[in-house]
């Protein structure tokens, strides 16, 4: 699907869920961010031409711009310090950092926003206490171009209640699978997941057949070669 077409799919969705649709406002990260627009509840689509990332704002006290994009420009900008000490400098062992970075989202900064596509690492590992402790946190990267001028479409939702917002923006999730989003990373996951273990099982059954008759591969092949030891074997 192309932009228009994805957005034609949103329209649909607020009408099956008997909502009159709203023609979002354009703006971008950087007005988001500073409170120019976003300063309300609902459904904000980051970057549509490459169907990067849709989120909510769905609370009461929610806002898209201070308390979801904020969080976003430290991802679109790869700031590591920023994801784990916050805006001061804790950069101590303590109970959680202040950011998450989800794989979704780092592959999706890596590959549309990067030079060279490289892998981000985490920004933060467990301790045996279970709490967790910085790393990486000064991994360099160069950005093909600055992330705060990405497009965003805002939809003002203040007169949805939470349930209704949130029920939008699983249904348009599952529709245009937005590639930074974590149920599309789980899909794609899976796939690779998938391709990875027909590759295995190919290269296996192959090296099988140079030992013995199809006849007595294809049974072992059909149970033997999914057991989980095998694949990590």
């Amino acid at each position: 699907m192309d932009t228009n077409e994805r957005l034609a799919q949103i329209k649909r969705i607020f009408i099956e869920e008997g909502h009159d649709y709203l023609v979002p406002k354009t703006s971008t990260v950087t007005r988001v961010a500073q409170g120019l627009d976003g300063t309300h509840r609902g459904l904000y689509y980051i970057w549509p031409e490459k169907n990067f990332y849709l989120g909510l704002a769905k609370s009461p006290d929610a806002q898209i711009s201070f308390k979801r994009m904020d969080t976003h420009v430290l991802k679109l900008n790869v700031d590591l310090r920023g994801l784990y000490c916050g805006k001061g400098d804790n950069s101590q062992i303590k109970k959680e950092p202040y950011k998450q970075f989800p794989e979704g989202w780092r592959e999706g900064v890596s590959k549309y926003l990067l030079e060279g596509s490289p892998t981000i690492p985490i920004h933060f590992k467990k301790t045996p206490s279970g709490r967790v402790k910085p790393t990486n946190l000064d991994f360099k990267c160069r950005l093909k171009f600055d992330p705060m001028d990405l497009p965003v479409l805002l939809w003002n939702l203040n007169h949805l209640e939470p349930h209704q917002i949130k029920t939008l923006e699983s249904k348009i999730i599952k529709t245009i699978w937005p590639f930074c989003n974590n149920e599309t990373y789980k899909i794609r996951k899976k796939k690779n997941v998938s391709k990875k273990q027909k590759q295995y099982f190919t290269l296996v059954s192959e090296f099988m057949l140079q030992q013995t008759q199809v006849k007595t591969v294809i049974p072992v092949s059909n149970t033997h070669l999914t057991l989980p030891t095998n694949r990590e074997v």
